[in-house]
């Protein structure tokens, strides 16, 4: 019955089909009678889900195939190809390469196809076009030839029909203004077949038609103008339509007065940021509105804000950049359109001071619910305020940040108009859904689908985790019963072992441990709950009727719907109580527990018509929270957000869906969502990862799954450490503002293998050996976790006497069973290591088995091996030298190879003349065979003088000394000198004496320095002017020195000088200290000066004789006299 003329038979019931598989296309071929010239083609497959993506629409050229159209990626179910030139051909073909995504069927219902013929040929080649109206009409012609192909357009031919001769052009116009109108008057026109007349106004645009219709007079008024200068002119127009060239033109000035500018204005920035309240006052003539201008700089440029008028003294400007500076004016406009002038400019910056509401982390877990899994990554998801900055906190520790969505984003998925019902997985990844009664399964991520071989199905929902999937369907013996469908496993079982009745309405509890649904056996229909993990079965409830059973979340409660009410029973005492009438429960949810089971959401007829009400479980109280009646809308389903904060509702205008969200907390406000308006929606969720899904049966051709991610939405992917793992979350506004902490979520991981080794767990054998023994060493790892521990390896260390490690022994592990063990034995010869060793062993040190606690995959075991049978002692130091002030460790080590002893121990610090500095408490023993003990001592050298000292330790048996050893070591000596240079004054005159003073300080405080050498000396920039050289002996510890020393400047040169002071030990400099003076130039000008002759006579000659003398340190180059 699959012919290919079943789709060119002109009917649209039936058919031709065929399979596409990979690299292996079909085709459907039509053969004409004779050539034909094809201009178009049109498709009809009908079903979406059996239309081709990818197929070519080809032509036989007489040759071979040639491609008219490429299709790629096709969603269409009827198409329309239209060649842009017509091809003539006797064959034509659909080549079919890419089957739909989740059949291989291809349907084609219909193939039409358009046939098209060129001008006939005739010796004179003629076309008539008959019956044309009045006008110019301008022609072209083109070619074709027998294959359809066309030749270029021919040159442009105009041809006038009729009368097409206008009327003479208006004359004489004069335009008078009138307030805010232009009178416009003209000569008429004399033309017998005259029509009438248009009236243009000059714009930026050109030149305006004034007159909707034909003006017939010859004046005319322009009315309501702003000020301005307008320029007109007029055209006539005759009966036939013909246009005269246009008139003289004519200007107008409009010039009435402005209204006054507003005043006062203020500004204000909104708490929220991004946004600023204007307002002024307006003290003139009714105005028609106001302006309002914005800029960046004073003065402008500036731009107007408001797209129509203003009508408010107020304006909110929103969408601004925080922390900018805005400038303002205002204007007001009259009816006119006139403008005042500019209000006074005012500026103000917009910023954000709110700090956002906490986050909500909702995913894979809310707060106060504690959640264990099996795998250490996991992905945690919340809400916050969009665009804001979210930081994680793991344990107080932080993770990072990401930026919560901006805004919704929806993707949409295409299903068959058969596709009647689905239900998507509350990770968000897979979807169930039904087509042509039979069930399947889409993968989202990777858009496969798989079919389950099962039909009739109904009833579906997901466990929680989203790894099993319950449904209704007929068992062999026709009764409608509950299966599961394991997705890891790819296996279904039936829910129960029942062989008799019928079972329905699964709903999983929030662990996914258990299933509550309706059994109806025994002509009884009652809700029972199932633990699939121990396979117990219970009643709750008889209950003819029942169905739709919802657990409550934290499994203390379950609801059912019985007879148009709804019924709340206690789990533990088992009492039933009626909720509400709300009337059929239906698809889409019309009640539901809140996330945290503290609410039940449910809708009600109680008013008259649904709305949605809030229970308050613990109290009882119920709260209604819409009115959707009054606004003329029909609530249909509703759902709560994954994290108990919000419902989703979704309404019916007459063909208009609506989705709504409300808060559960404050004023229940509906914020509208998303409007559908074509079809209708089927189902709808608010799935655990907080996308909210609907089905929208679009028309007959296709269903649509919506999958909108809301504003705010963040997730972080996170590993979890073994047991306790507590998160939180902050969120950081643009502005800067962080919000508190959101309230924690709690995730475990205990289901782990635990590796250990203890001491207690390695074992030496013998315990105590000696030189020549051979040693038995076994290291036992244990599991103390609940899960095997697998491919891991374990390496044994010794560390000998020396403080040198050996890699005894590598033992790789395939596998320890929970609460099993396993021992590595390892063989020695103790004389290989004699004296104090150490067993190290490390568990996994590569970290490969991720368990429940890394801290017990190390541990040590000391033994000692003697070279002969008895008790043997060591004492060890930290450290060979230590300074004043610092801890001596020590560390007495006994060991005993031989029997039980019983002894007693002395320890001393004494000096190298055997004084002793300071005495330990004795220490009695008692050590068995194999045993040893360390000793553990400290002793601070305080301020002891510097020198050589001694650890003297005594081991004594019935007060016998049976060992004794003495172990060195040295107090070295704190030297810290530190040195002060100074002098009487930082000025000096030549001839002067200058003072220097020296503090030498001795800060160490255990060491008299017995001798130093003292190096004293002056100097400018070019030489040494001054140097004493001298011995100090015996400077005590913590004491003080005074010095000095004195210099004549005698006649050096002036300028800067420095004064150095150097103390050496050994000929090593310890301390030293500089000091800056000056000498100031300095003139000092003295002589001598006499008459010769003494006496003489008047009127005869005296000779002045004169000395001239500078015993300054400066110099003159010119003195007069």
């Amino acid at each position: 019955n699959n012919r290919a003329f079943r789709a060119f038979d002109q009917k649209n019931y039936t058919y031709w089909f065929c399979y596409i598989y990979e690299n292996a296309p079909q085709w459907w071929q039509l053969n004409l009678s004779k050539p034909e010239l094809i201009q178009n083609i049109e498709i009809d497959f009908v079903y979406d889900g059996n239309t081709p993506r990818d197929y070519d629409v080809q032509a036989w050229t007489g040759y071979t195939w040639f491609t008219l159209v490429q299709v790629k990626d096709n969603r269409q179910t009827y198409v329309v190809h239209e060649f842009k030139n017509a091809y003539r051909t006797q064959r034509l073909r659909l080549l079919f390469k890419r089957a739909p995504e989740y059949t291989p069927t291809i349907t084609l219902y219909e193939v039409y196809i358009l046939k098209t013929s060129p001008v006939s040929a005739v010796p004179q080649p003629l076309f008539d076009d008959p019956d044309r109206p009045d006008g110019k009409y301008t022609y072209r012609v083109s070619a074709v030839d027998t294959y359809g192909l066309e030749s270029p357009l021919s040159a442009e031919v105009v041809v006038p029909v009729g009368d097409v001769t206008p009327p003479a052009a208006p004359i004489q116009l004069t335009v008078t203004p009138d307030q805010a109108d232009v009178n416009l008057t003209w000569t008429p026109n004399t033309e017998p077949d005259l029509s009438g007349y248009h009236v243009y106004r000059q714009t930026s645009q050109g030149w305006v038609k004034l007159n909707p219709t034909l003006v017939t007079g010859n004046t005319f008024k322009d009315v309501g103008l702003a000020n301005g200068t307008y320029n007109y002119r007029v055209t006539a127009t005759d009966q036939i339509g013909n246009e005269s060239e246009p008139s003289n033109e004519a200007l107008a000035v409009i010039n009435i007065g402005v209204p006054q500018p507003p005043i006062n204005l203020q500004i204000i920035a909104i708490p929220e940021g991004q946004a600023l309240r204007i307002c002024w006052e307006y003290n003139g003539a009714p105005a028609a509105g106001f302006n309002l201008y914005r800029a960046l700089l004073p003065g402008g440029p500036y731009v107007r804000v408001n797209q129509e008028l203003i009508k408010d003294t107020c304006y909110l400007d929103e969408g601004l950049i925080n922390g900018v500076k805005y400038y303002y004016y205002v204007t007001a406009v009259d009816n006119f359109g006139n403008e005042s002038g500019s209000s006074p400019e005012q500026y103000a910056v917009p910023k954000d001071i709110v700090a956002p509401e906490p986050p909500v982390i909702f995913y894979p877990t809310l707060n106060g619910i504690p959640l264990e899994v099996e795998q250490s990554e996991q992905t945690l998801i919340g809400f916050a305020e969009p665009e804001s900055r979210v930081e994680l906190f793991q344990d107080e520790k932080s993770l990072g940040y990401v930026i919560a969505r901006k805004s919704a984003e929806e993707q949409n998925y295409t299903f068959s108009s058969n596709t009647y019902q689905t239900a998507i997985s509350p990770d968000g990844r897979k979807v169930a859904f039904i087509e042509n009664s039979y069930l399947y399964l889409r993968d989202l991520d990777t858009n496969q689908t798989i079919a389950l071989n099962e039909s009739y199905i109904n009833d579906m929902r997901w466990q929680p985790d989203s790894k099993k999937l319950s449904y209704r369907t007929e068992d062999e013996n026709g009764n409608d019963r509950i299966f599961i469908y394991d997705l890891g496993t790819g296996q279904k079982s039936r829910l129960t072992d029942d062989t008799n009745g019928w079972e329905y309405s699964p709903s999983w509890s929030r662990d996914g441990k258990r299933v509550a649904f309706i059994s109806y056996r025994n002509n009884e229909e009652e809700v029972w709950i199932k633990d699939i993990v121990s396979g117990e079965m219970k009643s709750i409830m008889e209950s003819q009727g029942a169905s739709y059973p919802e657990i409550s979340p934290d499994g203390s409660k379950v609801v059912y719907f019985k007879n148009s009410s709804l019924y709340q029973v206690d789990m533990m005492t088992g009492e039933s109580r009626s909720i509400n009438s709300i009337g059929w429960p239906g698809e889409l949810g019309n009640y539901g527990w809140s996330p945290d089971s503290k609410y039940l959401a449910f809708i009600s007829f109680r008013s008259g018509a649904n709305e949605l009400y809030i229970q308050e479980v613990q109290s009882g109280a119920v709260d209604l929270a819409t009115g959707f009646q009054a606004a003329g809308l029909t609530l249909h389903g509703i759902k709560w957000s994954p994290d108990a904060n919000a419902i989703l509702c979704l309404t019916q205008n007459e063909n208009e869906y609506a989705f709504w969200t409300l808060t559960v907390a404050g004023p229940h406000t509906p914020i509208l969502l998303k409007k559908v308006s074509s079809g209708s929606i089927q189902a709808m969720d608010w799935i655990s990862i907080g996308q909210v899904v609907y089905q929208h049966y679009v028309d007959d051709v296709k269903n649509q799954l919506g999958l909108i991610q809301l504003p705010g939405f963040f997730a972080f992917d996170v590993v979890l450490n073994p047991g306790e793992n507590i998160f939180d979350a902050t969120a950081t506004d643009a502005a800067g503002n962080r919000s508190g902490s959101s309230d924690p979520v709690t995730l475990s991981i205990n289901h782990l293998p635990d590796l250990a080794i203890t001491t207690d767990t390695i074992f030496v054998y013998p315990a105590a050996p000696i030189v020549g023994d051979q040693v038995k060493v076994y290291a036992v790892v244990e599991n103390k976790g609940l899960a095997d521990a697998e491919g891991f390896r374990a390496d044994v260390y010794l560390k000998n006497s020396q403080e040198q490690w050996v890699l005894l022994k590598q033992e790789y592990i395939d596998r320890i069973a929970a609460g099993a063990s396993v021992a590595i034995p390892i063989t020695l010869e103790a004389a290989a290591y004699p004296g104090s060793n150490t067993l190290i062993v490390f568990v996994d040190a590569e970290n490969r088995v991720y368990e429940l606690s890394e801290t017990n995959n190390f541990a040590q075991r000391d033994f000692y091996t003697a070279t002969q049978e008895g008790i043997v002692m060591t004492t060890v130091l930290d450290a060979q030298e230590y300074p004043a002030e610092s801890d001596l460790a020590i560390q007495v080590a006994i060991h005993n190879s031989g029997s039980a002893r019983k002894l007693d121990l002395a320890v001393q610090i004494v000096d190298e003349n055997e004084a002793i500095v300071y005495v330990y408490d004795p220490i009695t023993l008692n050590l068995a065979y194999g045993t040893g003990k360390d000793i553990d001592l400290q002793w601070n050298t305080g301020l002891t003088y510097a020198g050589h000292y001694r650890v003297r330790a005594i081991l004594k048996e019935n007060g016998k000394v049976i060992l004794e050893n003495l172990t060195p070591f040295r107090i070295v000596p704190e030297i810290s000198l530190s040195a002060e240079l100074s002098t009487d004054k930082l000025h000096y005159d030549a001839m002067e004496d200058v003072l220097l003073n020296v503090l030498l300080l001795n800060q160490g405080r255990n060491f008299d320095i017995p001798h130093l050498d003292v190096k004293l000396w002056v100097q400018n920039a070019d030489n040494t002017v001054f140097t004493k050289s001298f011995g100090l002996d015996n400077i005590p510890a913590g004491s003080n020195i005074n010095l000095s020393a004195i210099w004549n400047t005698g006649l050096s040169a002036t300028g800067n000088y420095k004064a150095h002071v150097e103390f050496l030990l050994e000929g090593q400099v310890i301390a030293n200290s500089v000091a800056d003076f000056f000498i100031d130039p300095e003139i000092k000008l003295s002589g001598t000066l006499k008459a010769v002759p003494v006496l003489v006579y008047f009127n005869r000659p005296v000779r002045a004789d004169f000395t001239v003398r500078n015993t300054g340190n400066a110099g003159l180059d010119e003195l007069a006299i």
